[in-house]
């Protein structure tokens, strides 16, 4: 199971925001323009052990995976977290009160439909 996505796809509903993600400051997509995952070794268990590649910087991940289908489409439910420091993701901001607007930990959910070529 391996997957990219295009950072210029980021669609957060706030037009401001998704330029900010897209940015230097975060995913920098004009030097960096997809993230990938690569999957390592079998997807047939309850867990998806692979790598991660985020602003040219790969990390090992583990995703509690579900599958569903047989025959025809399969759909694979995953979940996780990064450490977005860990990929270069360094940009912080402090509210006022304190504490960071940006957790460290970002939460992961995919909901992916395999489709057999035709």
């Amino acid at each position: 199971m391996d997957g990219e996505v295009e950072v210029a796809s980021i669609d957060t509903g706030d037009t401001r925001r998704d330029a900010r993600l897209r940015s230097e400051d975060f995913f920098d997509a004009e030097r960096h323009p997809t993230v990938t995952f690569t999957a390592i070794g079998s997807t047939d268990s309850s867990v998806v052990r692979g790598v991660m590649t985020i602003r040219g910087v790969s990390r090992p991940l583990q995703l509690d995976a579900a599958r569903e289908g047989n025959g025809g489409d399969l759909r694979i439910r995953a979940n996780g977290a990064v450490s977005r420091r860990a990929f270069g993701l360094t940009w912080d901001s402090a509210f006022a009160a304190g504490g960071l607007v940006i957790d460290d930990r970002v939460g992961l959910e995919l909901d992916v439909v395999l489709r057999p070529r035709s």
